[in-house]
């Protein structure tokens, strides 16, 4: 797991795996490898807490991450 929260780890988060992620997601958990993650929980704190809303993206056959569970 890799925790994303510097404007340039979601800035690169937007531009590799979720483009249409809204700019209030300000920080992100990558489970597993960043480069083929098995699943992206991004929250709209910098320093979300445990309880916090999260959206849960997961890949596609295609690898393309589509919203699975909204904030």
């Amino acid at each position: 797991m890799t925790f994303l929260q510097a404007p340039e780890d979601m800035k690169w988060l937007r531009d590799v795996h979720i483009p249409d992620l809204p700019p209030e997601y300000e920080s992100a958990v990558v489970h597993g490898n960043e480069d083929a993650p098995a699943q992206i929980d991004a929250y709209r704190s910098a320093d979300p807490e445990v309880g916090d809303p999260v959206a849960i993206y997961r890949p596609d056959p295609n690898g393309r991450f589509e919203l699975q569970i909204p904030a």
